[in-house]
């Protein structure tokens, strides 16, 4: 009595393709370049609807401007280097704009954050290999501008606070910084990881 063994062969194909897909997709996460140039580019025109909007990256509103801001701009625009005493009356003795310098400025005129442009000039967003790299160049005032600073001081040695007006999509937490999760920086960070995943498995890097 005798048996017969049945073999049954098992063919695979398609190996060389999923090999050389996962090749790229490797590839691809060691340089994320194209993407992270795409992510840099919505994170400057998160920067700008900032400024225009003149709220933070996350929808609040920027604190309005002191009677010293506003008096020291209505001042210089309107005397230039040359600050008259007329041009200093710009205040009422308990710190608020009168009459006569409410009527000076048109409205949405005096912006702030927007005075020379500098500090929007000096901000701003590139893509790298591994990361989004953003922030301000060369512009000392811009970290107390963004977080606030309690503790300033006019040169007379006057108390002058500045209030927090974030425009970079990061926020402190204790003593770290983190980025925004709420209103339009939440979804610009939503809309990142997006960007990155179809990158790797596509090799497309598009919003």
């Amino acid at each position: 009595m005798s048996t017969a063994t049945a073999k049954t062969a098992l063919t695979v194909t398609g190996l060389t393709e999923v090999g050389s897909s996962l090749r790229a997709r490797v590839a691809r996460m060691k340089n994320l370049e194209p993407a992270m140039r795409v992510i840099a580019a919505a994170v400057d025109q998160l920067v700008d609807d900032s400024f225009r909007n003149q709220a933070s990256p996350s929808g609040t509103p920027w604190a309005p401007l002191s009677g010293v801001t506003v008096y020291r701009r209505i001042a210089r625009k309107k005397s230039g280097d040359r600050i008259t005493y007329q041009m200093r009356r710009v205040m009422t003795k308990r710190g608020k704009l009168t009459k006569r310098a409410q009527g000076l400025l048109a409205p949405g005129a005096m912006q702030r954050l927007t005075d020379t442009g500098r500090l929007r000039r000096s901000l701003f967003a590139r893509g790298e290999a591994k990361a989004v790299a953003f922030g301000a160049s060369k512009v000392a005032y811009a970290r107390a501008q963004h977080f606030g600073n309690p503790d300033n001081r006019m040169f007379g040695g006057a108390a002058a606070p500045i209030p927090a007006r974030p425009f970079l999509p990061v926020e402190r937490a204790g003593s770290k910084l983190v980025l925004m999760r709420s209103g339009a920086a939440g979804r610009l960070w939503r809309e990142a990881r997006a960007i990155l995943a179809a990158y790797i498995v596509r090799g497309k890097a598009a919003p």
